[in-house]
């Protein structure tokens, strides 16, 4: 179209309106999607968020968006971590409703929607790739997909385990006992920073100073042990062991009691730890008698034998059942063991001749030593 048949056209065109003006074209949603981690260098054994977002930046609302996403390989969910906008979403089958089934979603105009939801990286991953992919569908509309691949670093954790063990149970009252704490870390990384702590035992009175941490002492906190305290700071390297041992005396009213020793090793970012041990007390028998079974025994003499002071088989037979009973509460029982003690200690025989009482090495009247040795077993128990 040339010369004046263009300018008639164009004079013929003037005033009118074309029918594709723009100006009045409906309005439409327009999404955006993403997806995003809280780390940005997820490690092996961590814990991380994921986050889906979706935005509607169009001047209509978006309605019934159903938004996916697939599964991640490489991690494992945090049940009831899953959350819409902040707020709490059910799980379905265990896992979050984005994966398993998807979530209808309505977008209005100029909002941004979250889905969020917590993983734990597997511990052997290092070196895999995290792949998250979220899709939102609405229909009529091209699917939106958004795509994260991450790498996945290997970090070295510690693996705390903890023991609690005491050096008798029973125990006799007013006797001392020592509790001993063994943390074992079986990870491949060390523990720095483990805070222990213990629970006072009733019935007993710490002994001071007596905290120690792989055999050197720790300092006592107001009087009484770290571990009653703020806590005692150890570390525990990789493969290997920390001990605490501590000391408390038994009170002598405490006799069939029940001692309940109790530990919690906290480690930041990891499960609490806790460990315990029950102690049985018993009534001890007098001091007096640990001092002298410790110190009978017999030897061969010739042409017989002579019992003599240092520890022999018989006694400690005869003191291990005077123990059995007094802990049970036959004292009668106890003493007649005690009585032989007592007796036999004191007796020494020879073939021949007329046996002789021996008592603190010079000979004296039978009957009167075993009287004597008889009343001072009474006395002693009536004294305990």
């Amino acid at each position: 179209m040339t010369g004046t048949g263009w300018q008639d056209w164009a004079a013929e065109m003037t005033g009118h309106t074309m029918g594709c003006d723009l100006r009045n074209a409906p309005a439409e949603p327009v999404l955006d999607l993403g997806v995003a981690i809280s780390k940005a260098i997820p490690g092996t054994g961590e814990t991380i968020g994921v986050t889906v977002l979706l935005s509607n930046t169009g001047g209509a609302d978006a309605e019934n968006v159903y938004v996916t996403m697939d599964p991640i390989q490489y991690a494992t969910y945090v049940p009831e971590s899953s959350t819409g906008n902040g707020d709490p979403l059910p799980d379905v089958d265990g896992l979050p409703a984005v994966i398993n089934g998807g979530v209808l979603a309505t977008v209005a105009s100029g909002e941004t929607i979250t889905l969020a939801f917590n993983v734990k990286i597997d511990a052997n991953a290092g070196g895999k790739v995290l792949h998250l992919a979220a899709h939102a569908a609405l229909d009529e509309y091209p699917t939106k997909t958004a795509v994260q691949d991450i790498p996945i670093v290997q970090l070295r954790w510690p693996k705390l385990s903890m023991t609690h063990t005491v050096n008798s149970n029973p125990i006799g009252t007013g006797e001392v006992l020592t509790a001993t704490l063994t943390l074992n870390n079986t990870g491949d990384g060390d523990a720095r920073g483990v805070r222990v702590t213990a629970d006072p035992v009733a019935y007993t009175t710490y002994v001071g100073g007596s905290t120690k941490v792989n055999g050197a002492a720790e300092a006592d906190q107001g009087g009484t042990s770290a571990l009653y305290a703020d806590g005692l700071y150890v570390n525990v390297p990789a493969g290997g062991v920390t001990t605490i041992t501590w000391s408390m005396k038994v009170a002598n009213n405490a006799g069939g009691q029940k001692l309940k020793l109790a530990a919690e090793a906290e480690l930041e970012g990891h499960e609490d730890v806790y460990a315990g041990v029950e102690v049985t007390v018993v009534e001890a028998i007098p001091a007096a008698f640990e001092k002298l079974f410790a110190t009978i025994s017999a030897t061969q003499a010739a042409g017989g034998f002579r019992f003599v002071y240092s520890g022999h088989v018989l006694f400690n037979g005869l003191a291990g059942q005077a123990q059995a009973a007094w802990n049970a509460g036959n004292k009668k029982l106890a003493i007649q063991h005690l009585e032989k003690i007592m007796f036999y200690a004191t007796w020494r025989g020879r073939f021949g001749t007329t046996p002789e009482l021996f008592y603190a090495g010079g000979p004296v009247n039978w009957a009167d030593q075993i009287n004597t040795a008889a009343q001072k077993v009474r006395d002693l128990i009536k004294a305990s």
